[in-house]
């Protein structure tokens, strides 16, 4: 499937959204809800025009949100950039979240709102990002919560030959792909009460791609290793439920990829046994957060 174009807010003014800051003193997050796609966003009207992205955007305690679904994905190249329409004004987001906010919204299954830490989160403010980083855990691992794994457009092709045929041959399109190679998405799936794959407008259950997994150590791929802990992990519902211990975790995980070096322990606070708590702060250079995890 070919990528969709660059979208732009057409000839108005671009109108940019502004944050409400959160209660830091709270475990407060922001929760958006994805309008369904229908004649408003011009499609219908213009079958050539660009698709309109139109979403609402509300505060809540976490201890009093509705059910909602919580993205695992990865962010992909910073251009090119599309606009979605955030409580009514513009709002950035990069390519492979357009894609699966448009895909998603088609589903008719899905009414939930959504967790995205791309719009969720004031990625400008890093007293803010230090909060929901620190809420993560509590976050994915929420009663309420789904996990959607979403691995892009471009792994359609490659589940639908697993759907038709699941074995360890079909999958290894799937586990070859970028998603896997992402070191956040090890909390992200670790604590998730449950897990669905969607890829491109195909869903995967993961216990079923799990089935497929304890061969991938075959795979000739650097990630090979942390993926096959990944599933195996997830399945061992005693290290999940005790969290692993953090020497154990940064091995197994190390080869995982995160564009901030903090973020190679950050990314994994979540899912590990600490004996003192650990809090989150980007304002701390890299050598500071190491000595704070030795």
């Amino acid at each position: 499937m070919s990528r969709s174009p660059s979208r732009t807010p057409g000839k108005r003014p671009f109108l940019p959204y502004r944050y409400e800051p959160l209660d830091t003193s709270k475990q407060q997050i922001r929760l958006i809800k994805l309008h369904r796609a229908d004649i408003q966003d011009g499609s219908a009207l213009q079958p050539s025009a660009p698709p309109a992205i139109h979403c609402n955007i509300s505060t809540f305690d976490l201890d009093a949100t509705p059910p909602y679904t919580a993205l695992s994905y990865v962010w992909g190249e910073p251009s090119p950039a599309d606009v979605i329409y955030l409580n009514g004004r513009d709002f950035r987001i990069r390519q492979n979240l357009f894609d699966f906010l448009l895909t998603f919204r088609n589903d008719d299954a899905n009414a939930s709102y959504l967790w995205v830490d791309q719009i969720s989160i004031d990625q400008t403010s890093t007293s803010e990002r230090n909060h929901q980083v620190q809420l993560m855990a509590s976050i994915y691992s929420h009663q309420n919560c789904d996990v959607v794994a979403w691995l892009g457009l471009a792994s359609r092709d490659a589940a639908c030959k697993f759907l038709q045929y699941p074995s360890f041959a079909t999958a290894q399109d799937i586990l070859l792909n970028r998603y896997f190679t992402r070191l956040w998405i090890v909390q992200e799936i670790l604590l998730a009460p449950r897990v669905r794959i969607l890829c491109g407008g195909k869903w995967l259950e993961w216990e079923t791609l799990s089935n497929v997994v304890p061969w991938a150590f075959c795979l000739e791929e650097e990630h090979a290793l942390p993926v096959h802990w990944l599933f195996l992990t997830r399945t061992n519902g005693e290290e999940r439920a005790h969290q692993l211990p953090l020497e154990r975790a940064l091995e197994r995980f190390a080869g995982m990829d995160c564009q901030d070096p903090r973020d190679k322990f950050y990314g994994i606070l979540g899912a590990v046994n600490l004996l003192v708590e650990a809090r989150v702060d980007y304002w701390k250079p890299l050598q500071a957060v190491y000595i704070d995890v030795i």
